[in-house]
């Protein structure tokens, strides 16, 4: 064998016992590699389904919660979460778009805020779409499906989104997001997200992010490909907020177009700086957080709020429809 071979052998051989050596270090460590199918709430699972532009969506049905109690709720063929209230004829109608929390995930069909105040308003349909991990981005889809589709009774009058401070970071598919978001079968789903440059909001639509070989085996694989996420996905609070707050101005926008009025109620852990952003470019905001939540244990069940933070939040909401209501002078 040459010299050249022979040296490239050895640094072969280099290379391999570093990687070996690597691997052995980080396991005493105690870091592990990759174990796909921890998480399986938004995909491939019996509560969601697919979805080729939102990334995942409620399927119909009669599903339990993971939170204490179980408790059931159902969403009816059209993805909208059931009301318990019987309805007669409709003047109006409500949209409710957002995430877990206005979903109402943990809560009984009757108890979510949006349930309450059909009870409150018999004449008003409240349809609520949202969905367990939805952001800004993939509340303005659905609510921008639920507007085109000509088989929906009427167009809301009032479109309520219900915010929480993470989807700032879901909505610019951030490295902590996106490993959330894992799937039985060996990948990452990066939801639709967006992107803020100087005063342009950039949609990009995600999707399946493949493991890399060897991850569900070797530590040092897994921890690269992490590394190469994070780079991929980094961006700033400044930017991500930047990026919500013109995303929401622009959900107003298509609201209007449509004959209808967004309504974002910041429900728990939102930034003031999103409050004080919307307020600059016109967009209505209602401040419905609970002075004490995260404090009082009677607020939440599990990870997500109890009937009786819903029935505030409904209250809350109520008191601003009342002072705004579209019909009347």
């Amino acid at each position: 064998m040459s010299r050249r071979g022979t040296t490239a052998v050895l640094a072969l051989f280099g290379l391999l016992g570093s990687v070996v050596v690597s691997e052995f270090v980080l396991r005493s460590l105690g870091r592990e590699a990759k174990h796909f199918g921890s998480d399986e709430q938004f995909n491939e699972s019996d509560t969601f389904a697919p979805d080729p532009v939102l990334g995942w969506a409620n399927k119909p049905g009669t599903h339990h919660s993971f939170e204490p109690g179980h408790r059931a709720f159902t969403v009816t063929p059209d993805g909208i979460r059931r009301s318990s209230s019987p309805k007669s004829t409709y003047q109006q109608e409500i949209l409710v778009v957002g995430g877990s929390f206005a979903h109402g995930y943990g809560v009984e069909d009757h108890e979510t805020f949006a349930d309450v105040l059909s009870a409150w308003y018999p004449h008003i349909a409240v349809s609520n779409i949202a969905t367990p991990g939805y952001g800004t981005v993939q509340s303005f889809l659905s609510m921008r499906q639920f507007l085109a589709n000509p088989e929906n009774r009427q167009e809301p009058v009032l479109v309520i989104y219900g915010f929480i401070g993470h989807h700032i970071w879901r909505n610019v598919a951030s490295y902590e997001w996106i490993r959330s978001v894992i799937s039985r079968s060996g990948h990452y789903r990066a939801p639709p997200y967006v992107r803020y440059a100087g005063d342009t909001l950039e949609f990009r639509e995600g999707g399946r992010v493949e493991a890399w070989p060897l991850e569900s085996s070797s530590a040092l694989v897994s921890i690269l490909h992490d590394a190469y996420l994070m780079a991929r996905h980094n961006t700033s609070m400044e930017k991500a907020v930047e990026a919500t707050v013109k995303l929401l101005a622009e959900t107003a926008a298509v609201a209007i177009e449509d004959g209808s009025t967004l309504l974002v109620v910041l429900l728990a852990e939102s930034q003031p700086e999103v409050e004080s952003g919307l307020r600059d470019r016109g967009v209505n905001v209602l401040n419905c957080e609970h002075p004490k939540y995260g404090v009082d244990r009677k607020l939440k069940n599990g990870n997500h709020p109890s009937a009786g933070l819903h029935a505030y939040w409904a209250a809350c909401i109520r008191d601003w429809f009342e002072a705004n209501r579209p019909d009347r002078d």
